[in-house]
């Protein structure tokens, strides 16, 4: 979900406006073609590597801080990085490309007229359209490193941090209760 367009996309979908979908799920023919090529514009086959990449990172971090107990040790690097790839290779198993347009075009066509795919479409086709398209995996990654390093100072705030850290023990008391300063 690369681009300005896919995110209007996905937050109108979540909006729940009413849109194509004729009886019980039938889709226009026009509607879903013109869904899929936005689709397929908007999410290149890296932008897909990227997300299997970023959930194995998901999957591996919350493995390793359950695991972190039982296995009694920290992960060395290399365990990490095999787990990842194990991860990376699951991600690629269960979404593959063909699974995020399936999911994704039903969505698209249900929140969106059939005027609005085409003007999509025929913006994806300008030349501003096609120069978002090549500039947006490149906008993503500095943006997700942007975002990364506000975060890092963010925690490096000590007294952030610890106001956090008050918070998170009022919210969820049961967390902390083996901990010798917990409320």
């Amino acid at each position: 979900m690369r681009t300005r367009r896919l995110f209007a996309m996905l937050a109108i979908a979540s909006l729940g406006f009413a849109g194509l979908v004729r009886a019980e799920n039938e889709i226009d023919p026009e509607a879903d073609r013109l869904a899929r090529e936005i689709v397929h514009a908007d999410i290149s086959e890296e932008s897909l590597a990227e997300m299997h990449l970023i959930g194995a990172q998901t999957a591996t971090n919350a493995f390793l801080a359950k695991m972190q107990v039982a296995i009694k040790r920290e992960a060395t690097q290399d365990e990490h990085d095999r787990l990842l790839l194990f991860y990376r290779d699951i991600m690629r198993e269960i979404m593959p490309y063909s699974a995020m347009e399936d999911l994704l075009v039903p969505i698209v066509t249900k929140n969106l007229s059939l005027d609005d795919l085409r003007e999509i479409k025929r913006f994806g086709e300008s030349p501003a359209g096609r120069r978002l398209r090549d500039v947006q995996a490149q906008l993503m990654r500095e943006a997700k490193a942007g975002g990364g390093e506000l975060a890092r100072r963010k925690m490096a705030d000590k007294a952030w941090s610890d106001a956090m850290l008050s918070s998170l023990k009022k919210e969820f008391p049961q967390w902390f209760q083996d901990a010798p300063d917990a409320p």
